[in-house]
């Protein structure tokens, strides 16, 4: 190999005294070597700066661990999991499938008596049907009147706003200014979490739509 296609002039270079031919040779993924390297590679990777990261990306993710006030990830699995054949009835209904393919925002209110299920079913949909995608942005939160965590407007807002925040990051850029207002209050202001989803909602890169069940 040619020192021109071996070296790259605007880096510092060190030599390695082998024959490029026997270097980095691996059997598979799971090869113990290979596994070895590529620890190392994602070690050294980690040191580097992130050029995709925006100025303010500390600033930025210390307001969005803000915003967790509450383990919503638990409070959705406090319901139990369906009977198996059971919520299907509603992938086929007109609402349910116009809603679902709407390419504009819109609400879908599905609703039920005390105990009929409707946290069951909405945890169905959650997990199977409509779990988060690339092109799908997903964001949930239950409320039971049996948990304070889990009756607080506030704790609802901050934990969809978490959620969206983790799927869209771009969309942090939101939460500079109410979190300038508001500091470590923001997440007990009810108005500026508000506007704040509302402002993140009609942004273009959001594209949400709207689920409710009660």
């Amino acid at each position: 190999m040619s020192e021109q296609s071996a070296v790259l002039s605007q880096y510092p270079n060190q030599s390695i005294p082998a024959n490029h031919m026997d270097i980095a040779k691996f059997s598979g993924r799971n090869d113990e070597e290979y596994q070895r390297v590529l620890n190392r590679v994602c070690f050294i990777n980690s040191k580097f700066d992130d050029p995709r990261k925006p100025p303010d990306y500390e600033k930025r993710t210390k307001c969005h661990q803000l915003l967790r006030t509450s383990p919503y990830e638990l409070h959705k699995e406090r319901d139990p999991d369906p009977v198996e054949g059971t919520c299907q009835w509603v992938l086929q209904h007109d609402n349910y499938i116009n809603w679902r393919d709407r390419q504009n925002s819109n609400l879908l209110w599905i609703t039920a008596y005390p105990g009929c299920g409707k946290s069951v079913f909405s945890k169905f949909l959650v997990n199977k049907e409509l779990r988060a995608t690339r092109s799908r942005k997903t964001c949930y939160f239950f409320f039971k009147d049996d948990n304070e965590d889990q009756k607080a407007a506030t704790n609802a807002l901050c934990a969809l706003l978490h959620q969206i925040f983790i799927q869209k990051p771009a969309l942090l850029e939101h939460i500079e200014k109410p979190y300038e207002q508001n500091g470590q209050q923001l997440r007990q202001n009810m108005n500026s979490l508000w506007n704040l989803l509302i402002a993140a909602s009609q942004d273009p890169q959001a594209s949400l739509g709207r689920m409710r069940e009660k």
